[in-house]
């Protein structure tokens, strides 16, 4: 008797698991439905194929995540959206170039002299106009001649003499 409750229990559960295994599927078709109401694009309709074949995949038993892998999938980082789109989907730039090179006005011990030197004002680091911009270009160019003039002075071989200016 107790085999054929569990038989019966068995054979009027599986339809019900059936349509529970694929409420996932379902559900993610039909929100890129609504999401179509909303705004057609080319994307959307793409979804909405891939979603609507997922679905009928799972109805018909030809779905290749098993309900355990669906679990850990949806708690996986890479099921998170960002604007109604997979994160995998997101189009990712990257740059081409690995490493940077910045070209300063010396180079060398003198570079390091004028970095320690030359202090640009809060202004000039992020400046809102094109004439503040140009005014810290002239700024830093009057500092540099300035700066170029002190190093000689220190630096220059004791057999040649600068006339000060």
């Amino acid at each position: 008797m107790d085999k054929l409750l569990i038989l019966i229990f068995i054979i009027f559960s599986a339809p019900s698991l059936a349509s529970s295994k694929c409420q996932f599927e379902w559900h993610a078709l039909k929100n890129v439905q609504s999401q179509l109401r909303q705004k057609s694009t080319q994307w959307l309709r793409n979804q909405e194929h891939l979603k609507h074949s997922e679905y009928q995949d799972c109805r018909k038993g030809k779905s290749k995540r098993t309900s355990k892998a669906k679990n850990v999938a949806d708690k996986s980082p890479s099921a998170v959206t960002r604007n109604n789109k997979p994160i995998s989907q997101v189009k990712q730039y990257r740059s081409t170039m690995n490493k940077v090179h910045v070209k300063g006005l010396f180079t060398g011990e003198k570079q390091q002299a004028w970095l320690d030197y030359y202090r640009p004002a809060k202004k000039c680091k992020s400046p809102k106009t094109t004439q503040q911009f140009s005014k810290c270009l002239q700024n830093r160019d009057l500092q540099a001649t300035k700066f170029e003039r002190h190093w000689l002075e220190r630096n220059a071989p004791p057999s040649i003499t600068l006339e000060p200016n």
